[in-house]
């Protein structure tokens, strides 16, 4: 769903704590916040959580909400990033359980890949020149949208889109090989 006046309008009466405008905005994205954490955390009951997090957040700090911005993106924002906080203390949680040696072993592989792809995905961005590099970094690391980003460096949303879609392209054909490499190791 696009973001809209609807939105806007609806934000304004948030921020005066209309309780009927924060159901209809509830109503309208609670869902698919929903599916979209169940896509990260993979746990119905985490997701709903979560979810409920999300809104209560935008409940309680509706003062600080630019009406302005995208608001859909501010949601998601906040609901990857309490998905990513939750993750991250199981994982650590995790890493102190006693958890047989096989699944210890697998957990351990499994976190040094991400790391690998990680500093893999880092290098091959290096090789990217320096403005298509912050484009990929403020679209990944900070969810903006490409108008976003247009406005933050100046550039035209068409020019913002080609530098990812070439920033895309480049990290898909060199990335090829370490999935491949990576899905051998995995039947081994």
């Amino acid at each position: 769903m696009p973001f809209n006046d609807d939105d806007k309008l609806l934000i304004e009466q948030i921020k005066d704590k209309d309780e009927r405008a924060f159901e209809l905005f509830y109503n309208k994205y609670s869902g698919k916040v929903y599916n979209f954490v169940l896509s990260i955390t993979y746990n119905p009951d985490l997701a709903e959580d979560i979810t409920q997090n999300c809104f209560l957040t935008i409940w309680e700090k509706a003062k600080h909400i630019d009406g302005d911005k995208n608001i859909k993106n501010y949601v998601f924002t906040i609901a990857r990033n309490f998905a990513f906080k939750e993750l991250k203390k199981q994982l650590l949680t995790h890493e102190f359980t006693d958890a047989d040696d096989r699944e210890f072993d697998d957990y351990i592989l499994e976190k040094l890949n991400v790391k690998y792809l990680e500093a893999h995905i880092n290098k091959l961005l290096e090789t990217l020149p320096v403005i298509a590099q912050n484009i990929y970094r403020l679209r990944k690391e900070k969810g903006w949208s490409s108008k976003e980003i247009a406005e933050r460096l100046n550039l035209s949303e068409r020019s913002v889109e080609a530098h990812l879609y070439r920033t895309f392209k480049h990290l898909r054909s060199n990335l090829k090989d370490y999935f491949i490499l990576l899905l051998i190791g995995a039947n081994l």
